[in-house]
């Protein structure tokens, strides 16, 4: 076997050829390592673009609703000014028609008993439980949108009072669901301390706009990053294939000279 190769007037033995070889082996693997590294950066950054896209399109759904209320109606009403609070809210509201569909649907099958008569018929009663969390909602969002369920004072109801009444408690609902979407997107909960009228709406929409914006620009950001990421990946790639190419080269030449 040949020991020694004059290259150039550079002597070269078969040792330093292995080294050679391994020392290039040796790069080709850091920089696969290297690429792995920003394959796996790349994908952390492309999850986040995919999870401000999300948000951002929240942004927009919780946008489109605000703009969608009927602003005479929201003007009357007032809603807690924490998250927590929205849905508990939301629990009684719904606590309150799942009731009221119970009763209106037995009245209407005669399976419901009366708790009275009068001009309009038979006279209803949602129960306790449903009562009691409708009263705590009426007091503490206001009466004004509750016309309803608040004629009379008391927990009797004839069939057109249950309908409105359902009616008026579904509206609730929905607003506060608006409005805890709202606040848990970003929205500050300072929007809900004043009256809620068109000035106030169009703030909060101006808000949520604002942090729309920041997430686009988040995702813009990212998009550089991603570029970035992916640029030295290709590069890692290159160098490891050039040093493995360069690993078979010195390889070939052993193979030769042996």
């Amino acid at each position: 076997m040949l020991t020694s190769v004059n290259t150039n007037s550079l002597a070269i033995n078969e040792g330093s050829l292995t080294s050679i070889n391994s020392v290039q082996m040796m790069f080709a693997l850091l920089q696969m390592e290297l690429a792995k590294d920003h394959k796996d950066n790349a994908k952390s950054l492309i999850d986040n673009v995919k999870s401000n896209q999300d948000i951002s399109k929240k942004h927009a759904e919780v946008i489109a609703q605000l703009n969608g209320l009927d602003k005479d109606v929201l003007a009357k009403f007032k809603f807690p000014n924490k998250v927590e609070e929205l849905n508990a809210k939301l629990a009684d509201s719904q606590t309150v028609i799942e009731n009221y569909k119970e009763v209106i649907a037995k009245a209407k099958d005669g399976n419901q008993p009366s708790v009275g008569f009068g001009i309009y018929g038979k006279l209803y009663a949602l129960n306790d439980d449903a009562y009691s969390k409708f009263r705590g909602i009426v007091k503490s969002a206001g009466k004004d949108n509750f016309a309803d369920f608040m004629r009379g004072d008391d927990n009797k109801h004839f069939m057109y009072e249950l309908e409105g009444g359902l009616k008026e408690i579904e509206r609730y609902q929905h607003y506060c669901q608006v409005m805890r979407d709202a606040l848990s997107i970003g929205l500050p909960g300072s929007f809900m301390d004043g009256a809620m009228d068109d000035k106030t709406l169009q703030r909060m929409v101006s808000s949520l706009q604002g942090l729309q914006e920041e997430y686009g620009t988040r995702n813009q950001t990212l998009m550089v990053q991603i570029q970035d990421m992916l640029g030295q990946y290709n590069a890692n790639l290159q160098g490891a294939n050039s040093a493995v190419q360069q690993s078979n080269n010195v390889l070939q030449s052993l193979s030769k000279a042996g």
